[in-house]
C-alpha cells in the first residue's frame, strides 16, 4: 500500500450490501477497501492484515458488530470501528459505542454521511496516535495543587488525578480502583486533620495501597 492510502475493512453478511458501501468509500482515492461476510472472517483479516479503519454491519449473524469489537479489543487491535446500523439498534448502538466503537451511520444515511464520518474518525484516530507517541516520550511529570481543607473538594481532586494517570496510560483497570481507595482514605484524613500538605504520607500509602482494617476514618463517596 502506497503511502497515503488507507486501508478500510467492510464487514457485512450481504453482499449487495457490501457492494453498496464499497462504492461509495471508492469515491475517495485514497481509500483501499476490503469486504468480508462477517465477524468471524474480519478478525481472521485483521489477525494478518493492519487495515486503518473497519466499517461493519451491527446486526449479523454468529457475530454481530458489538462482539467484533469485543474480540478485536481482547486481541489488542484498537482499530478505529464505525458501524452502520438499521432503524431498532439503538441500545446495541449504545453498548458498542461504550466497546469502543469510533462511530456509526445509520444505513439510511450511508450514500450522504459515511464517507463524512470516516474522515472525521480517521483525524481524530491520527490525533490520538501521535498524541500517544508523544505521552510514550514522556519521562517526568509534576503537578501541584493548592487546596483549602474542604472534604467537598477531596472527590473532584481524585477524579482530576485518575483522568490524568489514565491519560498518561499510568493507571489502567484494577489498579485505578486501588489507587482511587488509596487516595480517598489519604486525602480525607488530611482534610479531617486541616491540612492537606501530607507530602512523603501520600506516597508511602499509595505504594502501599493495602490498609489496615483497623484504621478508622471516614472515606468520602
Amino acid at each position: 500500500m502506497n503511502s497515503g492510502q488507507i486501508a478500510i475493512l467492510v464487514v457485512d453478511d450481504s453482499a449487495l450490501e457490501r457492494l453498496m458501501v464499497g462504492h461509495v468509500l471508492r469515491q475517495d482515492s485514497r481509500f483501499i477497501v476490503t469486504a468480508v461476510n462477517g465477524g468471524q472472517e474480519a478478525l481472521e483479516y485483521t489477525a494478518v492484515h493492519r487495515p486503518n479503519l473497519v466499517v461493519t454491519d451491527l446486526r449479523m449473524p454468529g457475530m454481530n458488530g458489538l462482539e467484533l469489537i469485543e474480540n478485536l479489543r481482547s486481541a489488542g487491535q484498537y482499530i478505529p470501528v464505525v458501524l452502520m446500523t438499521s432503524f431498532g439498534s439503538e441500545e446495541l448502538v449504545v453498548k458498542a459505542l461504550k466497546a469502543g466503537a469510533a462511530s456509526y451511520v445509520p444505513k439510511l444515511n450511508l450514500e450522504h454521511g459515511l464517507l463524512k464520518t470516516i474522515r472525521r474518525v480517521l483525524v481524530l484516530a491520527e490525533h490520538r496516535k501521535h498524541r500517544c507517541q508523544t505521552i510514550d516520550e514522556l519521562t517526568i511529570s509534576e503537578w501541584c495543587f493548592a487546596l483549602e481543607s474542604d472534604p467537598d473538594s477531596v472527590p473532584y481532586l481524585i477524579s482530576h488525578l485518575l483522568n490524568l494517570a489514565v491519560q498518561l496510560n499510568q493507571t489502567p483497570g484494577e489498579d485505578a480502583t486501588r489507587v482511587k481507595r488509596a487516595l480517598k482514605r489519604v486525602l480525607s484524613i488530611a482534610a479531617a486533620s486541616g491540612t492537606l500538605e501530607i507530602g512523603g504520607e501520600l506516597r508511602e500509602a499509595l505504594e502501599a495501597i493495602n490498609y489496615s482494617s483497623s484504621l478508622k476514618t471516614t472515606v468520602l463517596t
